[in-house]
């Protein structure tokens, strides 16, 4: 099954944004999100969607996330009991020190 992948990038305002701003995948699904700034981004997860490796097992999920380097990605697998339905996470971009936006704050739909 292939990934589902958003992008990270500036726009020509400076600003940093994740397109598509809604990630719609389902349970035991690949999600990348791609890195094309010019600086690392810190992915924030929302808590009960993503599998937890057994390397991090002991952290809150509330506090989970993924760093991406320049031209790489955060990649988590949706867990197989993941909450369906709509769920709000960040984007920390280092390169501008803000958080990227799409339309509006970024979601993932779990269906």
């Amino acid at each position: 099954m292939a990934a589902v992948t958003a992008h990270v990038f500036k726009s020509s305002t400076g600003q940093p944004v994740i397109w598509p701003p809604v990630i719609v995948a389902k349970q035991n699904e690949q999600v990348d999100i791609v890195n094309l700034t010019d600086d690392d981004i810190f992915v924030i997860y929302p808590q009960n969607v993503f599998a937890i490796s057994n390397a991090n097992s002991n952290k809150d999920p509330d506090k989970s996330g993924k760093a991406a380097k320049k031209g790489g990605k955060a990649d988590k697998k949706v867990a197989s009991n993941a909450d369906l339905g709509l769920h709000r996470f960040k984007v920390f971009c280092f390169e501008t020190n803000s958080f990227a936006q799409g339309n509006s704050d970024p979601e993932f739909i779990i269906e």
